[in-house]
């Protein structure tokens, strides 16, 4: 039984309808957002006391002279109310998100259904009809989140636990509103049944539809709409399938019993380089106006008009040419490069022939984190250009393929993937590890190239994770060193104007401002600088001895030790640690123990390193079975 399926809302029965009291939300680690909302809320009501404390005071000052002026100078102040208002209402928000104070009402009363989200003093309402419902749903709550629908379902369960669940009616025109998220997936269930009587419909939950018994239906109910009320499907362990090659694929596969060859021929300059070739023709036949005229005129064939040298249009016009013929070459060579891709065990080899010459690049299993369709970077006509991408585990993105349509790379990808045996369970956020190094007797063992050193003794082993230094993190600290000296800057040289003659009411809005500047650039400047020197200098020692495992993480400012016995243990995995950068997923060694708590470690870690890690702990605690081959 979950510890949520305690909780449950309240039922209060109005004159002409009914309210739905749900409990307060239990966020988890989400929760610690609500600081990001109480900062932007904070930020925005101390610019808004700024902004009206001027027109204010001075309004006050000009009473003693002019009531008149003065009053129009406070009422001109009291504007920045409009702004202070909601500053206020994000303040108590955030506050509300941080101690998990926030709750829903729903109610149905007069042919509509009404929302409200409260948050202390705050309050949010929406509401919609009632009678253009067709449809309920309980989803996931990353669900009606536009991407990687995978990657967002580990987000929220990373973030949220088991509160990772919202409610949606389905509306006509198939909109979407929402009526309650972040909630436990048993109370919605609960919820969507109650709600499913007052809105005439049907419940289906997991494809099993609810029916009321037909002798207990009135008349009036039983021609009543139907309207379902659907459970998102729960997460199975269900491998991908492969999508049948396209019709108008003119790729060719050769299966063998240990791999396949696809070969990708030309696709024509017109469909390979995506409208390219046609916008490159125009764009030099304008061009080529320009560069006749240039050459006609330094000749003296014609008078140009104008008051520089007859060849300065020519000189002009060359960057703009250089450009022309770089589009020109792109597309030709996007419209006849072709391409092999060939499988053979556990390698991978991607062999291109290109206007430019031929090329050739090879990877094992081992090397590779994922095969995939993504973005390639380039737009035509605001529509991303797709490619075949293949990400190893510790070297750039590899991308080829970009002159074929969507559909076909997708297809090329799913046979790579099962190919290579990459395919991933849905679900769970576990992918294939990568292949682990191992002794003699069959126990993993770093890497030649890895910093981490695993120490076995008897009863016992001890793993040393290093920092991965600063260096790495240099982005972030120098960005933040950036914003940093923008907000101090910014806020010494308004106070410095506000105080050099002496403090005066009219400086109370200056000395506001500069402590807005220093609270948004400065502070945010220092979180970046504080991330990327605790990121650079983090290190783990990991020591398992009998049935005990310890986690000791330390970084530069502070230590903290976890235990963990044995039996309490869940799992060691290498999963997805719910970030994205460029498109890439970051991977780190998550510690889950059965009473649901988890701790992630070695985040942004090659993953050789992560894996040969979490196999280490799982063969001396016996998680799983220390099988060489298992990799």
């Amino acid at each position: 039984m979950s510890e949520f399926e305690q909780l449950d809302f309240t039922t209060d029965y109005l004159g002409d309808g009914v309210r739905y009291k749900l409990p307060a939300r239990q966020l988890g680690r989400a929760r610690h957002l609500g600081w990001a909302v109480v900062g932007v809320g904070l930020i925005m009501s101390l610019m808004m006391l700024a902004w009206m404390s001027g027109p204010v005071l001075g309004g006050i000052d000009d009473l003693k002279k002019d009531a008149g002026i003065g009053l129009f100078s406070i009422a001109f102040g009291c504007f920045g109310l409009i702004g202070l208002i909601p500053g206020l209402g994000l303040l108590f928000g955030g506050l509300a998100i941080v101690c998990n104070r926030t709750r829903c009402e729903v109610e149905i009363r007069g042919g509509r259904i009404s929302v409200k989200e409260r948050f202390f003093l705050a309050r949010l309402k929406r509401k919609r009809k009632t009678s253009g419902i067709q449809q309920l749903r309980v989803v996931d709550s990353s669900e009606h989140i536009s991407g990687d629908k995978e990657h967002q379902l580990r987000n929220t369960k990373v973030w949220m636990g088991d509160s990772a669940t919202a409610l949606m009616a389905i509306t006509g025109g198939k909109g979407k509103f929402l009526i309650a998220a972040a909630y436990p997936r048993e109370i919605l269930v609960r919820l969507a049944e109650e709600l499913a009587p007052r809105l005439e419909a049907d419940v289906s939950v997991q494809s099993t539809t609810i029916n009321r018994q037909p002798s207990q239906l009135t008349e009036s109910e039983s021609t009543a709409r139907i309207i379902e009320v659907v459970e998102g499907p729960i997460e199975k362990d269900v491998l991908p399938t492969i999508p049948d090659q396209p019709a108008d694929s003119t790729a060719t596969i050769d299966r063998r019993p240990y791999g396949i060859t696809i070969e990708i021929p030309p696709v024509g300059l017109w469909k390979g380089s995506k409208g390219l070739f046609f916008f490159a023709m125009i764009w030099n036949a304008f061009m080529s106006i320009f560069v006749v005229v240039g050459v006609l005129g330094a000749a003296g064939v014609i008078q140009v008009e104008g008051d520089g040298p007859p060849w300065m249009m020519l000189l002009l016009s060359l960057p703009f040419v250089a450009v022309g013929v770089a589009l020109l070459t792109s597309a030709v060579n996007m419209g006849r490069r072709h391409a092999t891709i060939a499988t053979a065990d556990d390698l991978v080899m991607v062999i291109r022939h290109s206007i430019f010459g031929k090329s050739t690049r090879e990877w094992s299993v081992g090397q590779i984190e994922e095969i995939r369709c993504g973005n390639s970077g380039i737009e035509v006509n605001n529509t991303p250009v797709k490619e075949l991408q293949i990400l190893p585990t510790s070297d750039k993105k590899f991308g080829c393929l970009s002159q074929l349509d969507d559909a076909e790379i997708v297809w090329i990808a799913a046979e790579l993937n099962q190919a290579l045996g990459l395919q991933r369970l849905t679900g769970h956020g576990k992918f294939r590890p990568a292949v682990v190094n191992r002794d003699e007797s069959g126990l993993a063992t770093p890497t030649q190239n890895s910093r981490i050193t695993v120490e076995r003794v008897i009863g016992g082993i001890r793993i040393d994770v290093p920092p991965r230094g600063v260096f790495r993190y240099a982005g972030i600290v120098i960005f933040g060193l950036i914003f940093a000296a923008i907000g101090v800057g910014i806020a010494i040289g308004v106070g410095w104007d506000a105080l050099h003659h002496g403090f005066r009411k009219a400086d109370v809005s200056q000395l506001m401002i500069a402590f807005v500047f220093l609270l948004s650039f400065g502070g945010m400047g220092s979180v970046g600088v504080l991330i990327g020197l605790i990121a650079g200098r983090r290190r783990f020692r990991i020591t398992a001895e009998h049935n005990a495992l310890t986690l000791l993480r330390r970084g530069p400012f502070f230590r903290k030790t976890f235990r963990w016995h044995r039996y309490d243990l869940e799992s060691v995995d290498v999963t997805g640690s719910g970030t994205q950068v460029n498109n890439r997923t970051i991977y780190h060694v998550l510690i889950q123990s059965r009473k649901g708590t988890s701790v992630g470690i070695m985040t942004g870690h090659d993953r050789a390193d992560l894996t040969m890690v979490a196999a280490v702990v799982n063969e001396f605690l016996g998680l799983t079975e220390n099988d060489p081959a298992a990799a």
